[in-house]
């Protein structure tokens, strides 16, 4: 498979390494994009997932800001248990290099109008990021 950023690939749980992030603003909403690539040797091998978490906000020097109750601050907590959440803007994402995650992917099957994309323009989103 070559490198795809919006890959179509089989449901399940894949092993992923995190290899970079990057700020948008989608909607009007500030959004955390995480991306990784999957880790197992498959036929998937460099297809680069990504993991959209909604923010409060972000700056141009690489900060950015969230609430205890968004799933970012659940997501850090799952992978680093130990970290001091009394500062909600301190999240160092160089932490989550070289580290292996388990991504649940599945099918991207409604559009933002809620109606049935077509089967060869669906993609693949992860659901869910966890420790392996």
């Amino acid at each position: 498979m070559k490198w795809d950023f919006e890959p179509k690939i089989k449901e399940g749980e894949y092993q992923v390494v995190y290899f970079g992030h990057r700020f948008e603003q989608k909607f009007g909403n500030p959004k955390l994009l995480l991306q990784f690539t999957i880790a197992e040797l498959t036929e998937y091998e460099n297809a680069v997932l990504t993991k959209y978490f909604p923010i409060k906000k972000f700056n141009k020097k690489n900060g950015f800001r969230v609430s205890k109750a968004q799933e970012f601050a659940t997501f850090w907590f799952s992978v680093f248990p130990d970290h001091d959440f009394s500062r909600m803007d301190r999240f160092h994402l160089t932490k989550l290099k070289g580290l292996v995650l388990v991504a649940v992917v599945k099918d991207r099957v409604l559009d933002w109008q809620q109606k049935e994309i077509p089967l060869p323009l669906r993609t693949s989103k992860v659901v869910k990021l966890k420790p392996l």
